[in-house]
């Protein structure tokens, strides 16, 4: 037993000692050889034989694989790059003969891809032009969301067909039951959705979205194949009056401060960067100073270094991630269920 055992110790040995070598094989590592039909060689620890030779091409085999190459062509086998320079063709088959250049074959290098994203910008804006829709909006606060390249969709409204644009406006005016244009209604808070038109350049009226709801589509991002919606939330019930929320993607809450009734900065304080203005599950990480990152990928950069200025910059992947949080039978995150729960009873 002792001596079978020592002789699959030595037929391992010998096997991970020629894988090995195999490994160290490096691309300044060449021979140039004259082969014989059926001579055998030694390259990099392994076995290469000439095993025919025709008239234009030869085969030739590397521990166990064969290969038919032509006559000025390279290929690999077994790890290794073999040459056929020339050929010697004799009708006596022994005495035909192959002019051969053995090298290792160049690693394929693996191809990475790195995370493609898109910027989005939410930001506070205390001097809003909304006048092309209104005359007398021509300077009233609210938030506006910015990117490139007409990213930024809303198709919540089937029959106002599909918008894509760069420039987005949400606008609140003071009081209840009023639209932005001073009509009166009977619907509560609402939040004017407006958006510049790239035909035209003009501000127009997508529409308007009760503030006091949750789940509500105020619009969506959509940097490549994924779509991350931007929804309402409603506040904490002690909140209601003073703080607008807004969800984006799966984890992402926005706060904005709203006493007046009226966008007035993000988070409740202006020109302060506050842990929970943003966050990120039940995280508070407004105050954070390096980018902090969403289960479905999208980059919060250096929060409290845009908060100070009541903005929030995303980096949003332009193809979908996996998630941290594993799903639930509805297919909602565990983690998105916490976050609901938590913002019902705490700013």
């Amino acid at each position: 037993m002792k001596k079978i055992l020592f002789l699959m110790l030595l037929v391992f040995l010998v096997s991970f000692g020629a894988a090995l070598a195999a490994d160290n094989c490096t691309e300044t590592d060449s021979e140039d050889l004259t082969l014989m039909v059926d001579e055998i060689v030694s390259f990099n620890s392994q076995k290469v034989q000439l095993l025919d030779v025709a008239s234009s091409s030869v085969i030739i085999e590397v521990d166990n694989m064969s290969e038919i190459i032509s006559v000025g062509d390279t290929e690999e086998v077994e790890g290794l790059s073999i040459t056929i320079n020339s050929v010697n063709s004799t009708t006596e088959r022994e005495n035909s003969s192959a002019s051969i250049t053995i090298s290792c074959a160049e690693e394929e290098e693996e191809e990475t891809t790195e995370s493609s994203t898109v910027g989005f910008t939410f930001e506070y804006d205390s001097s809003i032009d909304l006048s092309d829709y209104n005359s007398t909006l021509s300077s009233v606060q609210g938030i506006h969301v910015q990117t490139s390249d007409n990213l930024i969709v809303l198709n919540s409204i089937p029959a106002l067909g599909t918008k894509k644009v760069e420039h987005v406006w949400l606008y609140t005016p003071e009081g209840v039951d009023v639209y932005a244009n001073g009509t009166q209604h009977s619907f509560g808070k609402v939040i004017g959705v407006f958006y510049t038109d790239p035909a035209d350049n003009q501000v127009k009226l997508y529409t308007y979205v009760d503030a006091a709801s949750t789940g509500d589509v105020l619009m969506s991002l959509w940097p490549g194949d994924t779509e991350y919606e931007v929804t309402t939330q409603i506040a904490p019930r002690f909140a209601r009056k003073s703080l607008l929320l807004m969800n984006i993607g799966d984890e992402i809450t926005l706060s904005w401060g709203a006493s007046t009734s009226m966008f007035e900065s993000l988070g409740r304080t202006l020109a302060t960067e506050e842990a929970n203005e943003i966050r990120i599950g039940t995280t508070g990480v407004g105050a954070e100073t390096t980018d902090q990152v969403s289960s479905d990928g999208i980059v919060v950069m250096t929060p409290a270094t845009y908060g100070a200025s009541d903005m929030v910059s995303l980096e949003v992947p332009t193809s979908g991630s996996g998630y941290a949080a594993a799903p639930s039978s509805d297919g909602e995150g565990i983690g998105v269920k916490l976050k609901r729960f938590w913002q019902s009873l705490f700013y």
